[in-house]
């Protein structure tokens, strides 16, 4: 990235889309990939962080953007539940095999809807199912090796 190019950051959230990004800002695709280094069309392979080019063409979006920025609220945007359970899903797929719908939603209601409860606790069940998974497996190899009293045709 070229430091002397004038340029400002955007947090990607779940429900973020590249054309969306790039509407919002009045930038290419083709301009947001290759300032942030990333291919492809899904923003799960882009940095959490876009860095996004002020130009000529584009200044006056960004500096009314900015504007209403500081007139919104510091809370987070509101998401709804639907919302919520297609994040929790994307988060999760990011580190697992795909979580359903319905197992997405029984971890939000399971945390009142709180995304990054949520995903935390999803996360920690996988983590011990994973456990849980290698364990047997280290219990199945050594019952292989050792020889079992069976075999010695004790009956």
């Amino acid at each position: 990235i070229d430091r002397s190019v004038e340029a400002i950051t955007h947090k990607v959230v779940p429900t973020d889309t590249i054309q969306g990004i790039c509407l919002k800002y009045g930038i290419t695709a083709a301009v947001l990939k290759k300032t942030n280094r990333f291919s492809g069309n899904n923003l799960i392979v882009a940095p959490s962080n876009l860095t996004i080019p002020v130009n000529e063409k584009n200044r006056s979006r960004i500096e009314n953007l900015k504007r209403q920025e500081s007139i919104k609220s510091t809370n987070p945007p509101v998401l709804t539940p639907t919302q919520k359970v297609s994040a929790l899903r994307a988060k999760m797929t990011a580190v697992t095999t795909a979580v359903s719908v319905s197992e997405a939603k029984a971890y939000l209601e399971l945390h009142d809807w709180d995304l990054d409860l949520a995903v935390n606790a999803a996360r920690e069940d996988l983590a011990e199912e994973e456990q849980l998974q290698k364990a047997k497996e280290s219990e199945a190899a050594a019952s292989q090796e050792e020889p079992t009293d069976s075999a010695h045709g004790d009956d």
